[in-house]
């Protein structure tokens, strides 16, 4: 791919104009910042107005059987 590149940063304070993305996601990682808040107004911060902000965490299912599902599944994404 040539149209990507990555960047490391502060999550608290993203090394991004305002208004820069028309997409802000976070993946599988929320529950481990101490300070959501201050996250969540960054990824708005740097999304564009009429822009999409993603959030998707990781959460656990009371049933083992279903539980088990899903573990298995999110894993078969990184092999």
């Amino acid at each position: 791919m040539t149209n990507i590149n990555f960047k490391i940063g502060d999550v608290e304070n993203l090394p991004f104009e305002d208004n820069s993305f028309t997409v802000v996601t976070c993946k599988s990682s929320l529950h481990h910042m101490p300070r959501y808040e201050k996250v969540f107004a960054e990824m708005l911060r740097c999304c564009k107005r009429g822009g999409r902000v993603a959030l998707c965490d990781i959460m656990t299912f009371d049933d083992k059987e279903i539980d088990d599902i899903f573990e298995a599944f999110e894993k078969s994404w990184l092999t």
